[in-house]
């Protein structure tokens, strides 16, 4: 997996994310330095993360489809956008 999310929208936390979150954190190095986000149809942010590719909709395909996430978005300068 080329990316690790590092963080969970509050309504999505339980002991399960936690956990899952603590596991990532343990992986995260200097190869991750792509800052995306992961929402929702409605434009509610699910997820943050960091991946090792820009532009890549792995994270998006890989897991924020399981969520109902249905848009990517990566931090572009000064704001996070799509491709």
């Amino acid at each position: 997996m080329n990316f690790i999310i590092e963080k969970v929208s509050p309504f999505l936390v339980d002991e399960n994310t936690v956990t899952f979150l603590k596991k990532g954190k343990s992986k995260l190095n200097k190869n991750y330095c792509y800052s995306f986000k992961l929402f929702d149809d409605d434009g509610i942010e699910y997820f943050k993360g960091l991946s090792t590719k820009k532009w890549g909709f792995q994270p998006l395909d890989e897991f924020g489809l399981a969520y109902g996430c249905s848009e990517i978005k990566y931090w572009d300068e000064h704001k996070y956008a799509t491709t």
